[in-house]
């Protein structure tokens, strides 16, 4: 299979698959919202957030290191398997009894207290099916990977649905969100064993010490990642209360949603840009210029009819007691297009071995977002969060472009075509807020019907773009 049909087909499976897991998750949070209200939402949010940045420390950035490590040599899959799965097995115990003695001494209700429990227990199982769902990348089949997240979130909606309809709160949902990790678990098992290789288990201290070794600055910007993703939440419930954290984290979710469309691409890419980075620097660079277009493309025109149509999105998905969530995700939104380029430089930059440089990068935006945290908070609350996150953003991955740009000449971001798409974005806008007071559903279908038909009369797709949708076609 070629280059453009292997991206296009691993692309193509993510994206459909997560995007309907992600449909699921955003329903069952909506209607969680509308149950328990905004202070039960910050409630949640901040159990996650807090839940998942102490087993961060599970992960090391092992995985990413055994996608690398097994896609240029696929024999070594066994003992990849095997020793990960058993260091994992350590750091998940690790990571919930470093959260059992924090809960001890948290001053929050004790609800809080037993949600994040019950959490802990349920992110074991998640941290230990991350220890061989890498495999899936690896081997380049991510079509497993997507049919877990859809068994994960299918079994949520099935089983939570009822838990909410019978009052049985929070607490309840996130009994079955525990149930749902074993579940999920036994499958990435099946799958791995039955599909690709049986794990060699083995204590193989030298080995162990290597990987992490290697391992570090995947580590690092692992760690970096996750606090930067969950900081919010916590500094928010602390500083400002769990309403205000409810009305931030409701229009975060549904940003969080649309940040990770560039991620099952940059997923999907990140193998065949490390086999081009050894054989066909050409054809590295055509492909990531190729790519950043794409994710321009989608990005500038979602995040300028997102900002004209925010207040419809949240009032249909969430209600009016969730008015306040408006501005914020009128902010986040901006973050998106960032976020689809930043992925890509990411990938790219690890796929040539710089992952210190990004860790650098990334380092001093999450330490310019905690700083404005600190500013803002206070004064804006939930305003200020998305302020310190946009800074964040906008900082990785304008640094993160211009030293991709030094190492890799011939890189580029502005060309014609980024001109057209920003054009053709501006004029879908206007139409948009001329009729903004019609239905929700005729804005976004005459939005996106606009958008297309000014990109094609700008002539924004060339015959290369042509060429590689007609092999995407192919590969679907």
């Amino acid at each position: 299979m070629g280059i453009a049909r292997r991206v296009a087909k691993n692309t193509g499976v993510l994206f459909l698959g997560n995007v309907l897991c992600r449909v699921f998750s955003v329903l069952i949070f909506a209607y969680l919202a509308r149950v328990i209200g905004d202070v039960g939402l910050g409630k949640y949010a901040f159990a996650v957030s807090f839940v998942t940045i102490f087993f961060m420390t599970t992960d090391m950035g092992i995985g990413t290191l055994a996608v690398r490590e097994v896609a240029e040599d696929e024999s070594r899959a066994g003992k990849y398997l095997g020793n990960i799965g058993l260091m994992r097995v350590g750091l998940s115990i690790i990571g919930f009894i470093i959260i059992c003695l924090a809960i001890g001494i948290l001053n929050c209700p004790a609800e809080t207290k037993l949600i994040i429990y019950i959490l802990g227990g349920s992110y074991f199982f998640l941290a230990l099916s991350d220890g061989f769902k890498w495999c899936f990348q690896a081997f380049q089949k991510f079509e497993y990977s997507a049919l877990l997240n859809i068994i994960q979130n299918i079994s949520l909606l099935i089983f939570g649905f009822p838990i909410l309809l019978l009052d049985y709160g929070l607490v309840g949902f996130v009994i079955i969100h525990f149930f749902v990790s074993i579940l999920y678990l036994f499958f990435t098992l099946l799958f791995v064993i039955k599909r690709f290789a049986r794990p060699k288990f083995e204590i193989d201290i030298p080995f162990w010490k290597e990987l992490g070794r290697k391992s570090i600055p995947f580590m690092t910007l692992i760690v970096i990642a996750i606090l930067f993703v969950n900081l919010d939440n916590i500094m928010l419930s602390r500083i400002a209360g769990d309403a205000v954290t409810g009305w931030y984290s409701a229009s975060a979710k549904l940003a969080h949603f649309l940040k990770t469309l560039p991620v099952y691409f940059a997923t999907a890419l990140f193998p065949v840009l490390v086999n081009l980075h050894k054989s066909e620097s050409k054809g590295f660079i055509y492909i990531f210029n190729k790519s950043s277009q794409y994710m321009l493309m989608i990005g500038i025109p979602l995040a300028v009819g997102t900002t004209i149509l925010t207040d419809k999105i949240i009032l249909l998905i969430y209600g009016g007691k969730f008015v306040n969530s408006i501005p914020v995700l009128k902010i986040l939104i901006w973050t998106i297009p960032l976020v689809f380029i930043q992925s890509i430089c990411i990938q790219a930059l690890v796929s040539i071995n710089r992952e210190r440089n990004i860790t650098y990068i990334t380092g001093t935006g999450l330490v310019v977002t905690v700083v404005l945290y600190f500013i803002l908070i206070p004064k804006l609350k939930h305003i200020g969060v998305s302020l310190s996150v946009f800074s964040g953003d906008l900082l990785i991955t304008l640094w993160g472009f211009i030293y991709l740009s030094k190492v890799k000449e011939g890189i580029t971001l502005f060309s014609t075509q980024t001109f057209k798409i920003i054009f053709a974005s501006i004029i879908m806008g206007m139409f948009l807020y001329l009729g903004r007071n019609f239905n929700l559903f005729l804005c976004i279908g005459a939005g996106v019907a606009i958008y297309i038909l000014l990109l094609l009369l700008f002539k924004g797709v060339s015959k290369e773009d042509w060429e590689m949708i007609k092999r995407i076609r192919t590969a679907s």
